[in-house]
């Protein structure tokens, strides 16, 4: 009952991510396979507008570090916080920290939600609300 639980929660975020972003425009992947996180990934043109993800990219192995072409705009990753899974993280990742970091080195800019506050504490009105005040204090320019 419980994995069903976390996959239909997983799913709410996704859909919460394309509906905000939109459809086709949010791919889920793994990001940085060390990690083993599932993180999104979205494309912004430089007046800050989502695009949909070039086929270069989702066609990438999942578990392979995913290689972008910064020429396209700016990358966002985004990584759901578990606060369950805090402490494993941070041992087998280093944290949100070194994700920050990591994110960067390879060129995309780092958005970190708190997937527990937006699943289990806001309400279904405030969940986009939430997303899109997340997106915008570290993408100034997105156009939502």
């Amino acid at each position: 009952e419980l994995d069903r639980v976390k996959t239909s929660n997983a799913l709410k975020f996704y859909h919460l991510l394309e509906e905000t972003l939109g459809k086709g425009k949010v791919y889920e992947t793994v990001a940085f396979p060390f990690s083993g996180a599932i993180n999104y990934v979205a494309l912004l043109d430089q007046d800050g507008t989502p695009l949909e993800l070039p086929e270069q990219f989702t066609s990438q192995p999942l578990y392979q570090t995913k290689t972008i072409d910064q020429s396209l705009g700016d990358w966002i990753l985004i990584y759901p916080k578990y606060s369950y899974l805090e402490h494993l993280l941070q041992f087998r990742t280093g944290g949100v920290r070194v994700a920050n970091r990591q994110a960067r080195l390879h060129g995309y800019i780092p958005v970190f939600m708190d997937y527990e506050h937006l699943i289990y504490d806001l309400s279904e009105d405030s969940r986009k609300e939430y997303i899109v005040s997340c997106l915008k204090q570290t993408c100034n320019n997105i156009q939502l």
